[in-house]
């Protein structure tokens, strides 16, 4: 994940009250659903700018300065069907910090 990403995504997880809370996402072929507390949103597939991978967490970006934070502990051994999923709905081209497609 390029350095500026990384700062960016960690600054918005320490100042953003909307971090608080335990989030739920709904991954479909339409786009990507987020509960959190009271709150629900719908990002659309063409709206993602990148998505990027480390070892514990996917980071699907809709700017250059905001991303959707999905740790991985959570996804039940998914991972492999995500990452397909992200290549096949984004592209290579948004999804070159992801890893390898199996």
């Amino acid at each position: 994940m390029p350095l500026l990403h990384r700062y960016n995504v960690k600054k918005q997880y320490r100042t953003n009250p909307f971090y608080r809370y335990d989030f739920q996402y709904t991954i479909n072929d339409e786009g990507i659903i987020q509960q959190s507390g009271p709150n629900t949103t719908k990002y659309n597939w063409c709206d993602m700018y990148l998505a990027c991978e480390s070892k514990e967490y996917f980071y699907l970006f809709i700017s250059s300065l905001q991303a959707l934070i999905i740790p991985k502990e959570n996804l039940e051994d998914h991972e492999d069907e995500i990452r397909n999923h992200l290549y096949n709905l984004l592209g290579e081209k948004k999804c070159k910090y992801l890893y390898k497609k199996k």
